[in-house]
């Protein structure tokens, strides 16, 4: 692959027991720059993406958040249809105020196996580990695991299929 650009505007919704509380909330959109494979050798994919997020949200207009991603990501062809997948992703907060709980660096990891079920599907299992480095208040450690069975639409590369987040460590 070369270089590329490409936005996401993503949306949430709040939901809470006091039904006035609720509403959707747009998160802060992003700008994500690709660039030319790191490395393929036809087994081994190593390609990458930094990513810009446009401080769209009350929150980080308010203190002047300032994101800005990077996106390791490495998939390794295993033999009988299986795959190993990996996304290292540090990320900096730069803010012009802090609170006690902001989070000012964030590092994750997930990685993923995965094996075919013929032309129509596939299972797996993964980890998701995410690091993070508060202002004041003590740093955080998340590890879930995550099964997974995949149903493909188009193909092999476009698919649905349900994430169950099983936390081992919060």
């Amino acid at each position: 692959t070369g270089w590329g650009a490409y936005g996401t505007m993503t949306q949430y919704r709040y939901d809470y027991q006091k039904e006035i509380f609720n509403k959707w909330s747009a998160s802060d959109p992003s700008i994500t720059l690709t660039h030319p494979t790191i490395f393929d050798n036809g087994e081994v994919k190593v390609f990458g993406s930094l990513r810009y997020y446009v401080p769209n949200t009350d929150r980080s207009k308010l203190q002047g958040v300032k994101q800005v991603s990077y996106y390791l990501d490495t998939v390794v062809k295993l033999p009988y249809g299986a795959e190993l997948f990996n996304s290292f992703n540090p990320r900096i907060f730069a803010n012009d105020t802090y609170r006690d709980y902001d989070t000012r660096m964030k590092v994750e990891d997930l990685t993923s196996y995965t094996r075919k079920i013929g032309s129509w599907g596939r299972y797996g299992i993964g980890q998701w580990t995410q690091y993070e480095q508060h202002a004041r208040t003590p740093q955080a450690w998340t590890v879930d695991l995550i099964p997974q069975l995949d149903v493909f639409i188009d193909g092999s590369k476009t698919f649905v299929g349900p994430r169950v987040y099983l936390p081992v460590l919060v």
